[in-house]
């Protein structure tokens, strides 16, 4: 019978020792005025400390366009991507601005850019003729609407 109570002796033992460690932890933590004979303060929420003001929202984070939708917003109508590899170039498509053909070209680096525009000069096309935005290049049949290109494209 002694073998039956031990393990609920010890569940007991354990209960009250749990018990008396709670009481001695809350023993352990001392009040100041109890060490240095000054009263403590009792902090207290006062309206002056709470805040007055919602909190700011969150700034937006600037949405990444990609050149179809660049492309869009110069109002550079009818984005088609080609199917066709071009050298130094992520993605490169036509659209039209104004009534005229715009080749549209994306680039994942600007080293990639500068040998595209090494490329592109054996075949007599300088970055003059180019509108760069970002990381998309815009060239357009009709030079004389570069101006006009340049100034409908978004800001970035």
């Amino acid at each position: 019978m002694s073998r039956s109570r031990s393990p609920l002796l010890i569940v007991g033992i354990a209960g009250i020792v749990g018990i008396a460690m709670l009481g001695l932890a809350g023993c352990a933590a001392t009040d100041a005025s109890e060490t240095t004979g000054q009263p403590t303060a009792i902090a207290e929420k006062t309206p002056e400390s709470t805040p007055t003001q919602e909190p700011e929202p969150a700034k937006a984070v600037p949405v990444e366009l990609t050149l179809g939708e660049t492309a869009a917003a110069a109002g550079c109508d009818g984005y088609a991507r080609a199917s066709e590899v071009a050298p130094y170039v992520t993605e490169w498509g036509t659209c039209t601005f104004a009534g005229g053909n715009v080749r549209a070209y994306h680039f994942a680096s600007s080293d990639d850019y500068a040998s595209f525009l090494d490329a592109v000069s054996g075949f007599g096309i300088v970055e003059g003729q180019l509108v760069l935005h970002g990381p998309f290049v815009f060239a357009p049949d009709d030079q004389t609407q570069l101006d006009a290109l340049r100034g409908a494209l978004p800001v970035n």
